[in-house]
């Protein structure tokens, strides 16, 4: 796997290496100290397999940088290392094409498990903006201003979408939804298409914070239609 790592601190991009050969051991890597000198490595290699970009200060002229590097390798996921995770940013992250954004202060664990559902065709966000259970078992949402057509939509979702919906907020792939609920990556996919559709929303990567929004994910099993699949 060819990975370019961006980044003006040495010792930082040198961290990041060592992340990814603990998941990688024959990853090559390209280094860089400005996400604009990716494009020419992008235009010299067609097979780049990830992007992991150092943001200092929340730099946004390195956010705005990652959508003109989908012209050059559109299927090269680009995963952001932040020096906070403040909900606007994370969102302007992903806005901006990233399907990653991981907190400089997470742990190793952490970090390795964003990385490995990003590979493998997931959406990972810091799970401090996503929302998750606390150690007392109260949810810690993120803040949000609730549309009543937009919570229709979701209620309105079969009891399977529901699923298949907490699984998205989760930054799952369709081949771990699959694995997870029983079914076929063919029968995951026709879930997706159809949540993307009944929300009205344009990618899964929208499904996926939206999910977020509302507080699915982990274990979460709300009451809704039965699905007929």
């Amino acid at each position: 796997m060819k990975v370019i790592v961006s980044g003006n601190q040495w010792v930082v991009r040198a961290g990041i290496r060592l992340l990814v050969a603990r998941i990688d051991e024959s990853a090559s890597f390209f280094e860089i100290g400005r996400l604009s000198d990716a494009r020419a490595l992008m235009s010299q290699n067609s097979d780049i397999g990830l992007v992991l970009v150092d943001v200092i200060a929340q730099d946004l002229d390195e956010l705005s940088e990652i959508g003109q590097l989908r012209r050059y390798a559109p299927d090269a996921p680009v995963v952001v290392f932040s020096d906070g995770v403040d909900r606007r940013y994370v969102l302007r992250a992903i806005d901006s094409g990233a399907i990653g954004v991981v907190s400089k202060t997470a742990n190793l664990d952490e970090s390795l498990k964003a990385l490995k559902i990003v590979l493998s065709g997931g959406i990972y966000v810091p799970p401090e903006v996503m929302g998750r259970l606390d150690d007392n078992g109260s949810q810690n949402q993120v803040p949000t201003v609730s549309s009543p057509s937009e919570i229709s939509r979701i209620q309105n979702l079969t009891l399977r979408q529901h699923e298949v919906f907490a699984r998205l907020a989760n930054g799952m792939s369709n081949a771990d939804i699959a694995r997870d609920l029983g079914k076929s990556e063919h029968t995951v996919r026709i879930h997706v298409s159809a949540i993307l559709k009944n929300l009205g929303v344009k990618n899964r990567t929208q499904a996926a914070l939206l999910a977020a929004r509302y507080g699915y994910g982990n274990a979460y099993a709300p009451e809704a239609v039965a699905d007929s699949v």
